[in-house]
């Protein structure tokens, strides 16, 4: 399946090791289930310009799912942009993280962030 990968850290201060961290398990994991990565995009801080052109390339049929290393990579944002789950939901694109595998979207709450979502959520089956 091809892929989209999106990285994000919190702060300049540990970008570079938190990124990097990432970006081993992204590849590992991709490469462990015989993913394609077409596209990787990261943000410093809050969420933004990297998860939505990663969403961009989700929406122009490009790749199929997501690929994070687990959900506070994006529910971290600006509270007034779209929501990142409900976009991939309108997409029927997949969510996939690299500690659980692939994520039930109809299972998290609708507009939700990071609050409203359980560090454990169900993986799909």
């Amino acid at each position: 399946m091809n892929i989209v990968t999106y990285r994000r850290a919190g702060s300049k201060h540990v970008a570079t090791i938190s990124l990097e961290h990432q970006w081993r398990s992204i590849t590992s994991y991709a490469a462990a289930h015989g993913h394609r990565i077409v596209a990787s995009f990261f943000d410093i801080g809050y969420a933004g310009t990297g998860l939505w052109q990663a969403l961009e390339v989700l929406a122009d049929g490009e790749a199929q799912a997501l690929l994070i290393h687990d959900f506070t990579r994006i529910d971290r944002g600006n509270p007034a942009a779209p929501d990142p789950v409900q976009m991939l939901r309108e997409m029927r694109a997949r969510l996939l993280t690299t500690r659980t595998g692939a994520v039930r979207l109809d299972a998290l709450p609708v507009g939700s962030r990071s609050a409203a979502v359980p560090r454990r959520y169900s993986p799909a089956s």
